[in-house]
């Protein structure tokens, strides 16, 4: 396992070195752990990063598990970057398999551009192991219902949509495909660049 962490970032360090100043925008998925046991609980945040000069303005976001595995537990949804409980529509839901949030913020634009960070959790999730085995959490491939963050003007953003695998008690996930390494120094470099929105605030403010 530490081999394998190991060779995670590495490939995350060189990859964000190659990569250009404006990364792309990535809705990444960090657990709070890769492996629980049955009966425990793992946290899931649902980050957004590179955003740049761009904004979120709301979502429509589908998380995909193994249902014979794990269990959803609870959800939160991170109301501050979006203007509070007062100025956001939410609402979410639980199924056999699935997760599903939605958040629309009643802010405009240029409010929202004042408020939010380039890197910020959009939600948070828990599951509960129930047996033995992996299960991969993923989002839904519906770009309108289930993986979509929209932005300025209320216009998609174009993002890359990450995954992850838990091993809940004997079960081990399957080494990280290449592609898997790029996304993680894709999010890696949008977590590092500059932030062209932060000067341009400054810059209005002088």
């Amino acid at each position: 396992m530490k081999k394998t962490l190991a060779s995670i970032a590495l490939a995350c360090a060189a990859l964000s070195s190659a990569l250009p100043s404006q990364a792309a925008i990535v809705v990444s998925l960090v657990p709070s752990a890769t492996h629980i046991n049955v009966g425990d609980t793992v946290t899931v945040a649902v980050n957004i990063s590179g955003l740049g000069g761009e904004i979120a303005s709301g979502y429509d976001l589908k998380l995909l598990f193994a249902p014979s595995v794990l269990a959803a537990g609870s959800i939160t949804l991170f109301l501050a970057e979006f203007g509070g409980l007062a100025n956001t529509s939410t609402s979410a839901s639980f199924g056999t398999g699935f997760v599903a949030a939605n958040l629309v913020s009643l802010l405009d634009d240029p409010a929202l551009s004042a408020d939010q960070s380039d890197v910020f959790t959009l939600l948070s999730l828990s599951f509960n192991g129930l047996a033995d085995g992996t299960s991969s959490l993923s989002f839904g491939l519906d770009p309108d219902y289930e993986r979509n963050v929209v932005g300025l003007d209320a216009a998609t953003l174009d993002a890359a949509f990450g995954s992850i695998c838990i091993e809940v008690g004997n079960g081990q996930c399957t080494v990280p495909e290449p592609s898997t390494y790029a996304l993680l120094g894709v999010a890696l470099a949008g977590m590092l660049v500059p932030t062209v929105r932060r000067s341009r605030r400054q810059a209005r403010k002088a």
